[in-house]
């Protein structure tokens, strides 16, 4: 398949560039299709990104992009024509813009199947308040626009109430958010989406999804998925409640998930589809047996910010019969210090328990935050002093239930942000040290102090060379390499754990 991918893409600085990467990418990535992207000109000394086949034939705010960018469409020949856009990608002025926004009822009529990725619509703008002149006039090239991009062949918009717009106000019918089909390597699965009758919300939406034949050892078949999602009462918002798993041309699904979904705060929550905010509260698997079925589930319960506090979960039983005591249950506790959810951290987990059936104490772990001073980085560029709690995890406490003692591990944090030391509960202690730019670890010491240096290119991120304990130097340049330092502990496998945490955050 070969697709015309329109869109801003670096290293331009257009708008949507970064998407259009995104989605270059994952195009680019399955070996059966053949991808050309049509992006706008740019003036830099970046070169273009040697892995993707790029050409600049269009420019912001010039009058004639409809006219260069019909013209590589029909060059390029493509099977498909996908525009990533939003209503000023082609020009920050009106006739530009709306020239652009052209293009793709323009494709259509030429006869190349044309999809959109529209990122926003004129309906959600207020162009009053941000000053445009003759709104009015604005606000009906934006509906001729919007009607011009409905005339493509479909339509993905990443918000619901876009959908839910432009289907009730402009009456489109080609505005999708299911997958209709998707092949890989020769293998092609199929997504059937069906509206049953509905006279009231919430309503059910099913999409069932048919896999390639394999074999399961006896014979070859297709299997068939079927997601039931409801529709909640605001009309908008979507909630997957249950999954059914069929095997080759059975009417009778082998196992069946289903999740209940309500508001947090209470313990149970009542069952809700209200819109934003319903978080999952019942997860149930059931499997048909020759007298009836089998089942398990899990319960939760959540606090005001939608922490889940409360986990119960029920073993196996026969056509769903459970006791009303679980057999087991994890119960979460969160930090609640106002200086905490001032600053906007509202998920740490202070302590997590676990009780039987009998509710007796099984395993806890607890957490502790911000206990320990900051060891200084004398970091002076891009480096900002907080304020308020930072949130950093400075002791891990694990309960010992043969002597109701506990085992502690700690952490020490620089002021920068990064991991400064790691001891285990025996005391043995790992410290890293950063290089003056406070992003790059250049010297890693165990207990015995005994220490390695890892060295990184500037420019890509990654770790260029790696001089181990016994100054044995290896060159690793163009990947990230798994390094182990042979000291044994706790102590070393959380300091790792820290600077992997660092790398990731680089790459």
């Amino acid at each position: 398949m070969k697709i015309c991918f329109v869109s801003g893409f670096p290293p331009s600085k257009a708008v949507l560039n970064e998407y259009g990467f995104h989605v270059a990418r994952e195009l680019q990535a399955d070996p059966l299709i053949s991808l050309t992207i049509l992006s706008d000109e740019y003036s830099g000394p970046e070169p273009e990104l040697p892995e993707f086949d790029v050409q600049r034939c269009w420019k912001e705010n010039r009058l004639s992009n409809h006219t260069r960018l019909l013209k590589a469409i029909r060059d390029c020949k493509p099977d498909v024509v996908w525009f990533n856009l939003g209503f000023a990608s082609f020009g920050s002025r009106a006739i530009p813009a709306f020239l652009g926004v052209m293009v793709p009822m323009l494709s259509r009529l030429r006869g190349y199947y044309t999809h959109v990725t529209l990122h926003q619509i004129m309906d959600t703008m207020n162009l009053e308040d941000a000053r445009v002149p003759y709104p009015r006039l604005y606000r009906l090239g934006g509906w001729v626009a919007t009607r011009m991009l409905l005339l493509a062949d479909s339509i993905s918009v990443l918000i619901p109430a876009y959908r839910r717009t432009l289907i009730e106000r402009y009456g489109g019918n080609n505005v999708h958010r299911w997958v209709t089909s998707r092949t890989a390597d020769g293998q092609t699965w199929t997504f059937t989406p069906s509206l049953p009758s509905c006279s009231a919300n919430p309503c059910t939406q099913q999409v069932a999804v048919i896999t390639p034949p394999h074999s399961d050892g006896t014979t070859a078949a297709s299997d068939t998925h079927v997601y039931t999602f409801t529709i909640g009462t605001d009309g908008t918002s979507v909630w997957n409640t249950q999954t059914q798993y069929f095997r080759g041309s059975s009417n009778t699904p082998f196992v069946t998930k289903k999740t209940d979904y309500g508001l947090p705060g209470a313990c149970p929550a009542n069952t809700d589809y209200a819109g934003s905010g319903d978080v999952p509260i019942r997860d149930t698997l059931i499997w048909p047996n020759a007298t009836g079925s089998i089942s398990k589930k899990a319960e939760y319960c959540y606090d005001g910010v939608a922490n889940k506090t409360v986990q119960k979960e029920w073993d196996y039983q026969a056509n769903g019969n459970f006791a009303a005591t679980p057999d087991l249950e994890i119960d979460n506790v969160y930090v609640t210090d106002p200086n905490y959810i001032g600053a906007n951290i509202l998920r740490l987990l202070k302590s997590t328990t676990t009780k039987d059936a009998h509710g007796v104490q099984v395993a806890q772990t607890t957490y502790g935050y911000d206990e320990t001073s900051l060891q200084p980085s004398n970091i002076t560029q891009n480096h900002t002093t907080s304020a308020g709690p930072r949130g950093n995890r400075t002791s891990v406490s694990h309960w010992l239930n043969t002597n109701n003692t506990s085992i502690v591990s700690n952490t020490a944090w620089y002021d920068s942000g990064e991991v400064y030391q790691s001891k285990d509960p025996l005391g043995h202690t790992g410290t890293a040290y950063f290089d003056s730019t406070g992003a790059y670890p250049n010297k890693v010491c165990n207990a015995l102090n005994q220490c390695s240096y890892p060295v990184h290119d500037f420019n890509t991120g990654l770790m260029a060379s790696f001089t181990d304990a016994n100054g044995s130097q290896a060159g690793v340049a163009g990947s990230l390499p798994q390094v182990g330092l042979q000291v044994g502990g706790l102590a070393q496998r959380e300091l790792d754990r820290g600077l992997e945490l660092v790398e990731r955050h680089r790459l």
